[in-house]
């Protein structure tokens, strides 16, 4: 079967042509087994599970901010609200209400290098780790072909300023929201 996408032609014409560009019958490529093994190699070690790495201590403000939940005023994005719960020392919580969804978007941000899951709303895989003292970073990811973006959210005391950033894009948006 063939698939080509025009028109105004005989397929009859452009046979000849096709089949030379995928394969030659009469004269196949010869064995590779140095092609082969690297090929094997290759596909052993994306299928191994990520490493985990070490995690460095947190800085004195991740006490300070953990659990709390930071509200936004209207913005273009639509996100209500967001949180960080730092619960274990190789992940942390990350919660964000988005006006729309029908539920809120919750789950583990892998500290360690490691993506871990949603636990609630819109699946997406997350990891992130301390940059400064104040400002944290969050890989969030909805899957191939879906949103990608970087969170930073920069803590003081009671305010957050939480900038999205698309890197497919090019698009950023900062936000500043308070907690109670």
């Amino acid at each position: 079967m063939q698939v080509t996408t025009g028109g105004g032609f005989d397929m009859a014409e452009i046979d000849p042509f096709m089949l030379a560009s995928i394969v030659d019958l009469e004269n196949p490529l010869p064995s590779n087994a140095t092609g082969v093994e690297q090929l094997n190699s290759a596909l052993a070690q994306i299928v191994q599970a990520p490493v985990a790495q070490a995690v460095a201590p947190a800085p004195d403000i991740a006490s300070q901010v953990s659990g709390r939940t930071f509200r936004f005023e209207q913005n273009a994005v639509q996100i209500l609200s967001a949180g960080l719960d730092f619960e274990a020392p190789e992940r942390a919580t990350f919660q964000m209400k988005v006006s729309g969804d029908p539920e809120v978007r919750v789950g583990s941000v892998g500290l360690d290098g490691i993506f871990r899951t949603s636990t609630a709303g819109r699946p997406w895989l997350a990891r992130g780790g301390w940059q400064e003292d104040r400002r944290f970073l969050i890989e969030y990811n909805e899957g191939p072909g879906l949103a990608y973006y970087l969170i930073y959210l920069q803590f003081d005391g009671k305010h957050l300023t939480f900038e999205l950033q698309s890197p497919a894009s090019g698009q950023s948006w900062v936000l500043e929201g308070t907690s109670e």
